[in-house]
């Protein structure tokens, strides 16, 4: 069909995938896999073209936990270009989230997304409330040259802006977009459609965009007929399936002529933010704060260990322990706009977390000791990035007279508990010091 005067509108289709928030985790998962079994039977027999999975992969290892199975044609799929994953692990919040962590959301994102030959990444963070000026620099950092935003933008951003370097497009309205699910008729579901278009229609532009999808949802088993039908009552408008990277490609950008941005996006101007979830649950984000903290302390003394020498491979258990982690920071999680049993769940993943980094962090220094043990003085290691004036908790089996000791217990020591080659038995509980040691300008990255 030739469609004469009437304005391009690339239409891709997507479900926004939150791992847990109104219901635990294993419930939504349950859904997932309704959801994507649906998604796969329609892109097999061609009913579906395309089919963008959220721009992250922890739903998709959601969804091959429980369909392995189907593991071969979800690689088809996404070598074939009609499926799309990554860049994220999850996706997670800029403003809430640590840059150390974002950085390795991307990375354990990208790299997985390429396990499953994906090679068209974008920085699609639509639905976080709020973005930090900070992403920018790391999309740059994996090479990804355009994002897409939805909340957070103020009103004179238009549809294409320069964000610090970084193409991005503004989607402005119909980011959670149910119409084809509506029982409506085609004229009714045209005009709903045709109002849409028309508030974010900018007349320089030769094409617009239109998200398909919603939470959670299923698609239609029809969606490429309901646009069929839809288009013979759109007046100004033709919509044809596509996905976000045709749109970027047909709209050839100069950045240097765009509006440019260059401070966080945070406003509610356009689409509300749930300021709240910043601070809600204090709890969780005082879990959050002490676990990243712990953990990424585990992987420095990892990487000081192998600096050392020692041959102990730590590696998986950092590698589980930081899935876990991102696990916690998809956003409603982070947010922990919940309902109570899926914050509970996420604070026992919290508690698993500190388990893996205690036991990497105590093995490590077993390791240390055992290679240094014969050393007469008592070694403190400064593994931050700024210089250390602060007494110092140590503890220790053995009784030191010529240090401040400021409490006793009884106990197992480190040596009982995290060698693999004993366990403790009744004869081995003794009394554990614990000492306070005054240190004075001891610099980063060093030892005295």
């Amino acid at each position: 069909m030739v469609y004469k005067k009437k304005k391009k509108v690339i239409a891709y289709f997507h479900t926004h995938w939150d791992r847990e928030w109104y219901r635990e985790c294993e419930i939504f998962t349950s859904r997932l896999v309704e959801v994507f079994d649906d998604v796969l039977k329609q892109l097999q027999n061609k009913r579906l073209q395309f089919f963008f999975f959220d721009a992250q992969v922890c739903c998709l290892l959601d969804y091959l936990e429980m369909k392995p199975e189907n593991k071969k044609i979800v690689k088809n799929l996404i070598k074939e270009k009609r499926l799309f994953v990554g860049p994220f692990f999850v996706s997670t919040d800029s403003l809430v989230v640590c840059d150390v962590l974002y950085f390795k959301n991307l990375q354990l994102g990208m790299q997985i997304s390429k396990q499953f030959h994906n090679e068209d990444f974008i920085g699609y963070v639509a639905d976080s409330f709020g973005h930090s000026k900070s992403i920018v620099k790391l999309f740059k950092l994996f090479n990804i040259e355009q994002a897409v935003f939805w909340r957070g933008l103020t009103k004179d951003i238009p549809t294409f802006f320069n964000f610090d370097g970084i193409l991005s497009l503004n989607l402005k309205r119909g980011y959670f977009q149910d119409i084809l699910l509506q029982n409506k008729t085609y004229e009714d579901k045209a005009m709903f459609i045709e109002s849409e278009l028309e508030k974010i229609d900018e007349k320089k532009l030769d094409s617009l965009v239109l998200p398909l999808g919603a939470d959670h949802l299923k698609l239609p088993e029809n969606a490429g007929f309901q646009l069929e039908q839809v288009n013979r009552f759109l007046k100004k408008y033709f919509i044809v399936e596509g996905t976000i990277f045709e749109y970027f490609k047909e709209n050839k950008i100069n950045k240097k002529n765009l509006h440019n941005v260059s401070k966080s996006l945070n406003s509610n101007e356009n689409t509300f933010l749930l300021k709240g979830v910043y601070s809600c649950q204090s709890k969780i984000k005082r879990e959050y704060a002490i676990e990243s903290l712990n953990l990424c302390f585990a992987e420095k003394l990892f990487a000081y260990s192998l600096l050392l020498g020692l041959k102990k491979n730590y590696k998986c258990h950092l590698d589980k322990a930081f899935k876990k982690m991102l696990q916690n920071l998809a956003h409603d999680s982070i947010y922990s706009c919940n309902i109570d049993s899926v914050n509970e769940e996420v604070l026992l993943r919290y508690k698993q977390i500190g388990q893996i980094s205690n036991f990497v962090e105590q093995s490590l220094l077993l390791d240390f000791e055992k290679k240094f043990g014969d050393c007469e003085n008592l070694t403190i290691l400064n593994l931050s990035n700024s210089n250390y004036n602060m007494p110092f908790e140590y503890e220790s089996t053995k009784k030191f007279n010529n240090l401040q000791c400021i409490s006793k217990r009884k106990g197992f020591s480190n040596s009982k508990l995290f060698d693999s080659s004993t366990i403790p038995v009744t004869e081995d509980f003794c009394t554990i010091y614990k000492y306070l040691i005054p240190v004075c300008d001891l610099k980063k990255f060093s030892s005295k």
